[in-house]
């Protein structure tokens, strides 16, 4: 450094400080775009939770509606206490066909000791005792209320209204509508909000095949999950009924693990939404692609005045050598450069009044 010219070390101080006010803006301009990444991150994760949740809770209630209509009919019930199921089965069959369209997959009317009156979606089989492994239905003529959510059946999965049936105050049995949580409940989910969707049961799988059994889900939009395995930390917090999200290995998604419950409250599996992070990815290219250029300007532009202020600096100063040197040559005559009011011009002062000095010395 005790080699280097003044103008040299004068640029590289000006350089140093330049590169540090550089990298100070880039760290927090980074901060700040991270934070907004992150942001449209957790919006796209509550967008997906709140989505599954919305979607459950609007057709659980579009089948209490028909469950409720349909229990409320004052002939509905005379026939249900009456035991009358051919009339019963020829008074709703043509509503059932319709709710069918709507994605409803049985309707059900069972006797207050849970004996099977009437399946609408299979009239030919009645008679059957359902105690030992219907216990929603069991609840609801226990207890005389309704009951609504999720529970799995000999079908699967399945999203489930139940109501006792009355006949003038007399508890005469219950009836229950249901759709099957699956795969028209995923496809309407990639409708609505995209992506796809898998669900995932921790209670046991029915009528699955083993190749169905082997891919882990229990229903899906694609055949295949990308990420499979990735989510085996997050088991707990799912758990726990808590949301969880990560990105994939691959950075190509944003993948959402949304518990789902049964009717009684407890964690019966989750949802995996695997959302493509395309937009995100490409925002955050396009910035980092961005503050690259910016720097290499910001850069260039801290050179140039860096090199400015050195020469401006250094020039009087390397002049102010030159000078002296001819001083030391016996030269007085010498012109000084312009003095300014800085530093360099007071020392330019000086040097003009030692120069007079020295000529005005006697001989």
């Amino acid at each position: 450094m005790k080699n280097l010219s003044i103008k040299i070390k004068i640029a590289a101080v000006s350089l140093l400080s330049s590169f540090i006010l550089i990298a100070v803006f880039a760290y927090s301009d980074y901060q700040n775009q991270r934070e907004i990444l992150e942001i449209k991150s957790a919006d796209m994760v509550d967008n997906i939770a709140s989505g599954i949740k919305i979607n459950t809770d609007s057709m659980l209630n579009y089948i209490e509606t028909a469950v409720t209509t349909i229990t409320e009919n004052k002939d509905v019930q005379k026939l249900v206490l009456d035991g009358n199921r051919d009339e019963l089965n020829a008074m709703l069959q043509p509503a059932y066909q319709k709710l069918k369209e709507k994605g409803f997959s049985n309707g059900h009317f069972h006797t207050p000791a849970s004996v099977t009156i009437l399946r609408l979606h299979k009239p030919e089989f009645f008679g059957d005792d359902l105690t030992s492994f219907r216990f929603l239905v069991n609840d609801t003529n226990r207890d005389k209320k309704m009951i609504r959510g999720i529970e799995e059946g000999a079908s699967g999965l399945m999203m489930r209204v139940i109501e006792p049936v009355y006949y003038e105050n007399n508890h005469i049995g219950s009836f229950e509508m249901g759709a099957i949580f699956g795969d028209a409940f995923v496809n309407n989910l990639k409708q609505n909000y995209g992506g796809d969707h898998f669900i995932f049961n921790f209670g046991t799988v029915s009528k699955k095949s083993d190749s169905e059994l082997a891919k882990g889900f229990m229903a899906s939009t694609i055949s295949d999950d990308s990420t499979r395995g990735e989510e085996q930390n997050y088991s707990d917090k799912i758990k726990k009924n808590e949301v969880a999200s990560f990105v994939s290995k691959n950075g190509q998604y944003q993948v959402v693990l949304t518990p789902f419950l049964n009717y009684k409250g407890e964690v019966n599996g989750y949802i995996k939404s695997l959302i493509s992070r395309q937009v995100i990815n490409e925002m955050a290219t396009s910035y980092y692609q961005r503050l690259v250029m910016l720097m290499i300007i910001v850069l260039i532009l801290a050179i140039i005045l860096a090199l400015l202020v050195a020469n401006s600096i250094a020039k009087p100063l390397i002049a102010l050598k030159k000078a002296a040197d001819r001083v030391t040559d016996g030269d007085l005559n010498v012109v000084l450069p312009i003095a300014g009011n800085d530093e360099v011009g007071q020392l330019t002062s000086s040097m003009e009044m030692l120069i007079t000095v020295i000529r005005n010395r006697p001989k």
